[in-house]
């Protein structure tokens, strides 16, 4: 099943990186009436819809968010907040995120790993037990650089300066996707509507870059269909976000302070080991 904790990891952050936009009103408590927006039946019925995010995001500011996920009993907790501007070196993020580290013969079975970007540099932190240099705690990566890691965290930067990423990704390919309106609800407090947006495993290599996923068929899959769960508010944006397996939730993400401003500071030099430097060594 280590197939399926892969692709439940990349279903639950790329809600991360990026996901929510900016809140119209003054708080987190809309009121009035959530008017839904229509969906066809089948596939491809949810095009308007996911136009509709895509919309938007690209009024998108800043946000928080929690998730909680839990697969092969192994328990992830996340947390963090970005920001957005017109370029990649105007996004401003932070997270923090619970890592199994059983795989690593430790004898700990979690740690802390932690992400900034500021200014559009990207920094990660690992726990002690991952075998960084405990001197220099943080690790930057050059997104220009000629190895794949650095050209993969490129690609990343080049996403997060686009608020809609994620969104859009789904407008896109919206004739993979399946959409069932469920109705009024609320989120925290905010009236919403909920809809339930499925993929069948067949679909999953052409929608997401999962590695192993590319021609996956329902037979040697560990799932049948991949769905999401969304609570979305009158503006379209997401306020909950769960995701299953067959009908078995795995994650839960909620989402929270559209608009506050989100302040990241940088790690000290003295406390930064740059990749390409690590390289040299190997």
């Amino acid at each position: 099943m280590r197939r399926a904790t892969g692709a439940a990891a990349v279903a639950a952050l790329i809600f991360v990186l990026p996901s929510c936009g900016e809140d119209t009103t003054s708080n987190d408590s809309a009121g009035g009436q959530v008017e839904a927006v229509a969906i066809g039946d089948g596939k491809g019925g949810g095009a308007e819809l996911f136009a509709a995010m895509v919309a938007a995001q690209e009024e998108a500011s800043s946000y928080k968010f929690e998730m909680q996920m839990a697969i092969e009993d192994v328990q992830v907790d996340a947390s963090g907040a970005a920001q957005y501007g017109a370029s990649t070196d105007d996004v401003d993020m932070t997270m923090t995120m619970s890592m199994p580290l059983d795989d690593l013969g430790t004898g700990a079975s979690n740690g802390e790993f932690a992400m900034l970007v500021v200014d559009g540099q990207i920094y990660m932190r690992f726990p002690p037990e991952a075998g960084l240099p405990a001197e220099t705690p943080w690790l930057t990566i050059d997104p220009g650089g000629d190895d794949p890691l650095s050209q993969a965290f490129g690609a990343m930067s080049e996403q997060l300066s686009d608020s809609a990423a994620i969104q859009r990704q789904f407008a896109e390919h919206a004739d993979l996707f399946t959409v069932e309106e469920l109705g009024p609800d609320s989120a925290s407090g905010v009236d919403v509507t909920k809809y339930r947006v499925t993929l069948n495993a067949e679909d999953l290599g052409e929608f997401s870059d999962i590695p192993g996923a590319e021609g996956l068929s329902t037979e040697d899959a560990p799932f049948d269909e991949l769905s999401y769960t969304l609570w979305l508010d009158a503006d379209s944006l997401p306020r909950r976000i769960d995701a299953a397996f067959d009908g078995t939730d795995f994650m839960e993400m909620r989402f929270f302070g559209f608009g506050e401003p989100v302040e990241v500071e940088a790690p000290t030099a003295d406390q930064v080991t740059d990749f390409a430097r690590i390289l040299g060594d190997l």
